[in-house]
Formats: C-alpha cells, structure tokens, sequence
C-alpha cells in the first residue's frame, strides 16, 4: 500500500518554510550592504593604523589628508618641529629594518559610498613619532547607517562608533 502526505502534513511543512525564510530572508538581503559597510570602515582603520605605524618607525610626523576628489585618503610629512631631545623609540638597525617592512603607501582608497554628514572644509589627521595623533571628530554615513569617526590621541587608531546601532 502507497502512503501520502496528508494535508495536514503539507500545511505543517509550508508553515515551517514559510517562518524560517521570514526570519532568514532580511538578515539575507542585509548581507551585501553589511560586507560594503565593513570594508568602508577596515579601509578607515587600515590608513589610521599604517600611518601611526608609519610615523613611530620613520620619526617623522605625518598627516593624513582627506582627498575628496579622489575618495581617498593621502599621506603627506608634517612640517613641524620636534624637541631636541626626541629619539626614535628603536635602535638605527631596528628602524631600518621597520622602513624596510613598512608598506609605505601615500594613499588610501575609500568607499565612494561615504557621504560625509561634517561641514568641515578640510578634513585632516595628524600622527606623530611618538606615538600620539590629533584631529576633529567627523561624522559619515554608508547607505542608511551613520557613523563618527575620530582618532585615539594616544594610539593613532581608528575610533569609529555607529550612531544608530541596531
């Protein structure tokens, strides 16, 4: 004898799709705008922590320039004067060895799906050998999400912070 699903059967099963793609159809859809999101913001953090590196190695102060005709960042040497008694915190071989393995790149590309929500004429950081980093707190926006984004004074590192977190 050939059994048959019933429809009972049928229904239970439809129902059970119909509530697992609810719940896995939005995160699904959410993904690719997700995966955009996170390379914007690594591409932030990629330039803020190379130039820092950059900077602490070489000894020399450097600023990173917000380019805004080419979406990217660009590394330039700050002319300022350091104390006299400043020393690169590693021995010459050492910091050659550090020049060498550096990547020394003088641009950092950007998403062009930033849109900057700051009405800041220039947007500029700046990294010193010592370790320490300056520059004004900005705000951006990917798609519908907003982001601030500033340096830690005493790393040079990224700090980004969602400003509508989910």
């Amino acid at each position: 004898m050939k059994r048959t699903f019933t429809l009972m059967e049928l229904l239970i099963v439809a129902i059970i799709l119909a509530l697992t793609s609810a719940f896995a159809l939005p995160r699904l859809l959410a993904y690719p705008h997700r995966i955009m999101v996170e390379n914007a913001l690594t591409n932030i953090r990629t330039a803020f922590s190379e130039t820092a590196m950059r900077s602490r190695a070489t000894g020399i102060p450097l600023i990173l320039i917000y380019d805004q005709e080419n979406s990217c960042f660009q590394v330039e040497e700050l002319s300022v004067s350091l104390p006299n008694d400043w020393e690169p915190p590693m021995d010459e071989e050492a910091l050659e060895t550090a020049r060498n393995a550096l990547q020394m790149k003088d641009s950092y590309p950007l998403s062009s799906q930033m849109e900057w929500l700051s009405d800041i004429e220039e947007i500029q950081f700046r990294f010193f050998p010592d370790g320490q980093a300056v520059g004004q707190p900005i705000q951006f926006q990917i798609g519908s999400q907003q982001f601030q984004f500033d340096v830690d004074r005493l790393s040079g590192n990224a700090l980004i912070m969602d400003l509508n977190p989910r």
